[in-house]
């Protein structure tokens, strides 16, 4: 039986081109893995929903390599992914400064000289429009919607007051993140917003204020969402957490992407 030349040829010319494509494929840099930070929560419906806002961050970018991690209550911890990560890019899902920005991320970040850690996500006009739509799916004590649109939510007799509500820190930045938080959602909307944190006091703050509704300052449901329904609840309107928002998803990769140009 004869040998087709051609052929054998053609097949060798694929093989080389093949093999040349993986060898060059193999010299490109790979993206740096974003470690999506997350305090971390017991409640199962809290777990869902960070991991719905991974999902949804990952629709954004399909090609990236993303790893989730917990500062406190789940695993994996943060340590334990910058092991097998170690120039990741991490990005703190947290929306305002506190223990975990200030001191435990940096204290493990150290033994990482090639990881990057970009800012916290908020203040930011992101989640100021996240917070805006979660307010426009409820209805408020006179039946009515809260219009969220600045351009049209005055009526003509009363701003509606809006309270923004956090679980509240002892570190006094995070006090400035969420007053710098409510003049950003305030100048979205056209209301009145007024920081609060959570605590007993809430509903004499609520009622001295004139709080038409509550536009909850969490990234997911947990200890802090429930004490606030069940503090609140029966005095204001409370907003849906944050959560799996695109504005969010948005925010996180521009995190990413501009601890990468730094870095250049």
């Amino acid at each position: 039986m004869s040998t087709d030349a051609s052929s054998t040829d053609a097949s060798s010319t694929d093989a080389s081109g093949a093999d040349a494509a993986l060898a060059e494929d193999d010299l490109l840099p790979h993206p740096r893995t974003l470690v999506a930070a997350a305090h971390g929560t017991a409640s199962i419906p809290g777990q869902e929903t960070i991991a719905a806002l991974i999902d949804e961050i990952q629709k954004l970018r399909p090609d990236l390599p993303i790893r989730l991690c917990f500062l406190d209550v789940l695993a994996p911890a943060l340590g334990d992914v910058l092991a097998s990560e170690p120039d990741a890019v991490v990005v703190p899902m947290l929306l305002c400064t506190g223990y975990h920005v200030l001191q435990d991320i940096p204290a493990i970040a150290r033994f990482y000289p090639d990881v990057s850690v970009t800012p916290h996500l908020g203040p930011h006009r992101a989640l100021s429009q996240a917070l805006a739509d979660r307010l426009s799916e409820l209805e408020l004590a006179d039946g009515s919607a809260l219009n969220t649109d600045s351009a049209s939510a005055k009526d003509g007799t009363k701003v509606r007051a809006i309270a923004l509500i956090a679980g509240g820190s002892s570190v006094a930045a995070a006090t400035e993140d969420l007053a710098a938080a409510a003049v950003d959602l305030a100048e979205l909307t056209g209301h009145e917003v007024y920081p609060l944190t959570i605590g007993d006091a809430l509903p004499d703050q609520l009622a001295e204020l004139q709080v038409s509704a509550v536009a909850t300052y969490l990234l997911a449901e947990g200890y802090f969402f429930h004490r606030l329904k069940t503090i609140v609840g029966p005095h204001a309107p409370v907003s849906p957490v944050i959560g799996a928002h695109p504005e969010v998803a948005k925010l996180i990769l521009q995190r990413y992407d501009d601890a990468l140009s730094a870095t250049l």
